[in-house]
């Protein structure tokens, strides 16, 4: 069975192929960088890929407060990336931030 981790990386990179294929540039770089990489008024998306959900937040344009969105039942992924993608363009997205999954302890 393919780990939670292996599977988190294999979505990332699945959404950074589809943006490619859409002209949405996301280059893959440290939080620290990523504010840089930013274009003025675009903010963050934050995806809590789950087993059977994919939680969703958005950040603010400043980047100090990020809110709940919305979460999406899973089902195949080209419907889930196609809903990913749209939510993308309409929000003005500039940057992905991908939770990690842990284990129920914090590790």
């Amino acid at each position: 069975m393919i780990s939670d981790r292996v599977r988190c990386v294999q979505f990332l990179f699945s959404c950074l192929k589809a943006c490619k294929i859409l002209n949405i540039s996301m280059p893959i770089v440290s939080l620290p960088e990523l504010k840089a990489c930013l274009k003025p008024n675009q903010c963050l998306l934050g995806i809590d890929l789950g087993s059977t959900t994919i939680g969703m937040a958005i950040s603010d344009v400043s980047l100090v407060v990020a809110s709940p969105l919305d979460t999406l039942k899973r089902g195949k992924f080209k419907d889930d990336s196609e809903k990913l993608l749209a939510l993308i363009k309409e929000r003005c997205v500039g940057g992905l931030v991908l939770g990690l999954p842990l284990n129920m302890n914090g590790r």
